[in-house]
């Protein structure tokens, strides 16, 4: 399986027309209906999505002068020209399959490598070890 970040439809938007949709990250940008905003379940699913995205779109997409930041602001690139400029990368965002996978650092050696945690450690509320070891988390 090969699930790459820039082509799925992952990110839950709302649209002006106020429908709920799941948007590939290229399509953040124009459309019949244009997304308005990011409707994950979580606040800071929120902030990290913006996060990602702003970096996203900064790396595949930079303004070559500072006054064209703020042109592209007023005019976005087409879902054609963003698609365009994320094709280039696309390798560098799969999920799963062959390496390198999303986020992957292959240069760390087997010394360096962080023990395994679960996914959940990642939840900013979730309980930390010695609260899971002492059994104190009351939700």
């Amino acid at each position: 399986m090969n699930y790459n970040l820039l082509r799925e439809k992952w990110l839950p938007v709302i649209r002006a027309d106020g429908s709920h949709d799941r948007i590939a990250p290229y399509e953040i940008v124009g459309g019949d209906s244009p997304p308005v905003d990011l409707i994950p379940p979580r606040p800071d699913f929120r902030a990290a999505l913006m996060e990602f995205l702003i970096g996203l779109i900064q790396t595949v997409y930079p303004p070559d002068q500072e006054k064209d930041w703020q042109g592209g602001f007023i005019n976005p690139p087409s879902q054609d020209e963003l698609q365009s400029a994320m094709l280039v990368h696309e390798a560098y965002f799969n999920l799963f399959g062959q390496r390198p996978r999303f986020m992957q650092d292959l240069t760390m050696s087997e010394k360096e490598k962080p023990s395994q945690k679960p996914i959940s450690a990642l939840i900013i509320d979730a309980p930390g070890g010695n609260t899971l070891k002492h059994n104190t988390d009351f939700f």
